[in-house]
């Protein structure tokens, strides 16, 4: 489970007085424990980033985790939620380096991705964070390897 992601969607969830129950999508028992090892520690100690690296981006603390976060379960593959997610995930992914890609270009102008949720002013702290494809993008672009 990306800390990113996660930290993210409780900063949205904060941002509409809201709290989250997580779900994730199955896979075997000890990717599943560490799935859930990962977001009891969160909970309990926040994320791991360097605190002076990480201040721009306004991290939550801990007890921030501890009152969003409710709880996690784990869902199969043949859920329905799952797969509206997966389909969102791969989505966001491609279109990050590849803006034409049809789906993602479909939910982006019908206004269906986190960053147009947020007022634009707050996207670059609780939208999706795509910068981590720049070098695939240039890779795409200059026909050459990342």
């Amino acid at each position: 489970m990306p800390n990113i992601i996660l930290e993210r969607a409780a900063k949205y969830a904060q941002h509409r007085g809201r709290r989250l129950r997580v779900y994730y999508e199955r896979a075997d028992p000890d990717t599943d424990a560490r799935v859930e090892e990962y977001f009891r520690n969160i909970m309990a100690k926040g994320l791991a980033f360097d605190e002076k690296n990480s201040a721009k981006y306004n991290p939550l603390r801990p007890e921030d985790f501890a009152h969003l976060l409710l709880d996690i379960t784990g869902k199969d593959k043949a859920n329905k939620m799952m797969q509206v997610a997966d389909t969102y995930l791969y989505s966001i992914t491609r279109g990050s380096y590849e803006r034409k890609f049809d789906i993602y270009r479909r939910l982006l102008e019908s206004g269906r991705l986190v960053t147009s949720q947020v007022p634009g002013a707050m996207a670059a702290n609780l939208g999706i964070k795509t910068y981590c494809f720049e070098l695939v993008a240039a890779a795409k672009n200059n026909k050459s390897r990342v």
